[in-house]
């Protein structure tokens, strides 16, 4: 019975192909292509030209052998509002708790408002727990235990610090290959920290102020590391090299390391590049933010410097 249904469907095809030959569809080993058209360097490695190039067609060849390239229309699909929504006409819904599944709006994903503007939020957690000890003389200024023989304290010092940054960005543009034409950004932080020491005199100066609360200290600090507005001014050259220029409070990087200077601070800069980003320019004017003594955030209630 295997047998009788193999020699069936060989025979099914064999009709096929005879029929396919006689209804003038031409055969590969018949067809032929145009002077030109078809280039020695195009073939599979370890496969000799020969076996797969076609024949030029003489210039009284019939039309049904000239190999044509395929011009059937191809369906695309209902049509969408704009790119950023492609995800969602194959079925994948937005997520606005998980990031990883799905578009979501927190991130960039898709616009919040008209066609090109989009917002991010970015939250970093820094946590820092640092034990350590370094030499403190034994002194009436220094110790809390006067009796003590030895010529150095007690120097072990406990710091913990949380920091909870959150970046917002609202912006304008298609930023796959240029810079946005708008840019706000808003980036506040948040600090917790702790310190315990087994001397006195290491968190307050005044000798006065012993006893055991001297040696902790806790403290909490807002600040604001980032708060600026950013305007593209301009394209240069098909590589989007640009000019743009940024007012408020914003990272600056003098040097490339930043070994000269390397802050956020509040001040106008006029930047660019130019030859595909080779060459990167700074025109800046700064005002310097007092810093927080313990955290060491941006205090915008002080005066500037």
């Amino acid at each position: 019975m295997a047998y009788r249904s193999a020699i069936t469907a060989i025979l099914l095809l064999s009709s096929v192909a005879n029929n396919a030959h006689s209804d003038g569809v031409p055969q590969v080993e018949d067809m032929c292509v145009q002077p030109g058209e078809q280039s020695a360097e195009r073939r599979r490695p370890g496969v000799p030209i020969e076996r797969y190039q076609l024949p030029t067609c003489p210039a009284d060849v019939n039309e049904e052998k000239k190999a044509t390239p395929w011009e059937a229309p191809i369906e695309l699909g209902p049509p969408v509002p704009d790119r950023w929504r492609i995800v969602r006409a194959v079925g994948i819904e937005a997520n606005l708790w998980d990031p990883y599944n799905g578009q979501n709006i927190l991130k960039g994903d898709l616009p919040v408002w008209k066609d090109d503007w989009f917002y991010s939020i970015i939250a970093i957690s820094d946590t820092i727990i640092e034990p350590r000890r370094f030499a403190i003389p034994v002194g009436v200024s220094t110790t809390s235990r006067t009796g003590s023989l030895d010529t150095m304290g007690r120097g072990e010092t406990t710091i913990f610090a949380e920091t909870l940054i959150i970046e917002n960005v609202f912006y304008k543009g298609n930023t796959v290959f240029k810079p946005p034409d708008w840019e706000f950004r808003f980036t506040p932080a948040f600090q917790v920290n702790q310190v315990h020491a087994d001397e006195i005199g290491v968190l307050r100066v005044n000798p006065e102020q012993g006893g055991r609360s001297s040696r902790r200290r806790k403290d909490t600090f807002t600040g604001v590391q980032a708060l600026f507005v950013d305007k593209h001014l301009r394209n240069v050259g098909e590589r989007y090299d640009f000019d743009s220029i940024r007012v408020g409070i914003q990272p600056f990087s003098s040097d490339w390391r930043g070994f000269l200077f390397q802050d956020n601070q509040l001040g106008v800069r006029l930047f660019g590049t130019r030859h595909n980003n080779r060459f990167q320019y700074n025109l800046a004017w700064f005002r310097r933010l007092e810093k927080d003594t313990n955290s060491g955030l941006n205090d915008v209630t002080q005066s500037l410097r």
